[in-house]
């Protein structure tokens, strides 16, 4: 069973550059000086934030500057991960883990908006909420569990901060998620698309 590649589909994402992530100069700089890191050291790079401050375009860029480099990359969003792996519980012939290690089998692997399918916020906790289902939990548990175990190097984009993660996800994959060897970068900017001054 074959998987389709994910596709960014609006055209400032598919031609995204690094030299055009609207943060500051400075928090640019650091950010991709800490991605390469994070890949050189083949380690994890989770970078949170609120809604709109470039974690989807950032994505884009570092996707598209390895590509230029002809180096062996996957990106996915959550809801395209998912729907791709669904196609094995309808089809017979390959299980879960298989098809999730031959989806993240690359040198470099980046998920995109970990936690938009489903989120919501507690109205008693004031916790952001990952309302997704035991089966998908579990993909992306095994995810972060694969590429930890292969010590191979990936990137998480996500608006949930570490609070709002150990909440939901298992204190094991917590543990090894956030481990020091792993870079943790949390950017809280006003949302780009409704400030005009980016």
């Amino acid at each position: 069973m074959t998987f389709e590649p994910f596709k960014f589909r609006k055209k400032d994402h598919k031609e995204a550059h690094l030299a055009d992530v609207r943060h500051s100069p400075e928090i640019n700089d650091k950010l991709i000086g800490w991605t390469r890191k994070s890949f050189q050291d083949k380690h994890a790079l989770i970078f949170s934030g609120n809604v709109g401050n470039g974690k989807t375009f950032f994505s884009a860029a570092y996707y598209n500057y390895l590509k230029e480099k002809n180096e062996n990359v996957r990106v996915y969003d959550e809801t395209f991960l998912f729907g791709e792996i669904r196609k094995c519980w309808e089809m017979p012939g390959e299980s879960q883990e298989h098809r999730l290690d031959r989806i993240t089998d690359v040198d470099y692997f980046i998920l995109d908006d970990l936690g938009s399918t489903g989120a919501f916020r507690d109205k008693f906790t004031g916790l952001h909420c990952l309302g997704m289902p035991d089966k998908e939990k579990s993909i992306i548990e095994s995810l972060i569990d694969l590429r930890l175990q292969k010590e191979l190097p990936f990137v998480i984009t996500t608006n949930f901060n570490q609070k709002d993660m150990t909440a939901f996800f298992a204190p094991r994959i917590i543990s090894r998620l956030y481990a020091a060897e792993n870079t943790i970068v949390e950017i809280n900017i006003l949302d780009r698309r409704q400030n005009q001054n980016f």
